[in-house]
């Protein structure tokens, strides 16, 4: 409670990882480090190197503030509040240790910037997909069978907190709508469920949990439409555009895929009440030719634009500009 570091990442703090940092740069020392999202940050923050870099794949500020909103009671809202508070002051000494920091998307820069913690060089570098990978998976679907009529799946781990409240709310809010006109269907959860209290969800008709999977994308190619029922979190999500690199059609709420070049109606569909997000699904469902047109102007317009190489040489790039060309 004392720390300045919120309790959630003091948690995290690995002292198996410091030590093995202090002995490799004590024989090898650094021109540059790289942190991997803030989890790590404090440890490369006070590593011995001219320049670091933070590439975060997701502000917790905005997260966190997210979760204001969301709390049940005022007690509860009040203790978010000030866990907020304490994590954005802390966000704002860590990012003054960078000489860059990247986001991954417009949002989350916005945000880091009207929260005060832009006391450093902060670029956009968004998520991207392995394009190529995807292509053989979506080549060996197609070659092999056809999306499973009626399954509806949601790729993402319970373990994060963001996931287990998308899940719970579409499956209380919205599934049982759709199970009306189509009592066959089925919901699939892929991921992790380790340490998460899911009795209830387990009990949810047609719902199933495939426990983690080393390969994800063969799984999410049989579905026959992928939703993301996401309400809280910030940066962009990879299970987006994975699915449709992998040709799924995508239902999302506005939260889900914010951050992503897309267009409503075009690349997917989005709907953030349970009924209109029912109505979307029994939509997608029902009309296989409304899927293939979402799906493939999805891929047209996530391939080139979100493939990794492309997106790797502007982090290279920028990693450049702060610290001279590497070798």
């Amino acid at each position: 409670m004392l720390s300045p570091m919120p309790s959630h990442l003091f948690a995290n703090q690995s002292h198996e990882m410091a030590r093995t940092a202090d002995a490799l740069l004590a024989t090898t020392p650094a021109d540059l480090v790289i942190a991997s999202t803030t989890a790590v940050a404090q440890l490369a923050s006070r590593l011995p190197a001219p320049c670091r870099v933070l590439e975060e794949h997701n502000f917790l500020g905005r997260m966190m503030r997210d979760q204001v909103d969301a709390a049940p009671t005022p007690l509860a809202r009040a203790r978010a509040w000030a866990t907020w508070r304490k994590d954005i002051a802390w966000e704002r000494r860590l990012f003054r240790r960078f000489n860059l920091v990247t986001m991954v998307s417009e949002a989350d820069r916005d945000a880091v910037r009207s929260m005060g913690c832009a006391s450093t060089r902060i670029e956009v570098v968004p998520n991207g997909v392995d394009a190529a990978a995807c292509a053989a998976v979506r080549t060996a679907s197609i070659s092999h069978a056809t999306p499973t009529a009626d399954t509806v799946i949601y790729p993402g781990a319970l373990t994060y907190s963001a996931n287990l409240d998308a899940v719970t709310w579409f499956a209380r809010k919205v599934w049982p709508r759709l199970l009306r006109s189509r009592p066959q269907a089925r919901f699939l959860v892929t991921g992790s469920t380790a340490g998460v209290d899911i009795a209830a969800l387990t009990a949810v008709p047609g719902l199933s949990f495939t426990g983690y999977l080393p390969d994800v994308r063969p799984t999410l190619a049989s579905a026959q439409v992928c939703v993301i029922p996401l309400r809280q979190g910030g940066g962009s999500r990879l299970k987006v555009l994975e699915a449709m690199a992998l040709g799924v059609p995508v239902l999302s709420t506005t939260k889900g895929v914010e951050g992503l070049d897309l267009e409503p109606g075009r690349h997917c569909l989005v709907a953030d009440d349970p009924e209109t997000f029912a109505a979307q699904l029994e939509r997608l469902l029902a009309d296989p030719a409304l899927s293939r047109r979402l799906a493939a102007a999805a891929l047209a317009e996530v391939v080139p634009r979100y493939d990794w190489p492309p997106i790797a040489g502007r982090f290279v790039d920028l990693v450049e500009a702060v610290t001279g060309p590497m070798t």
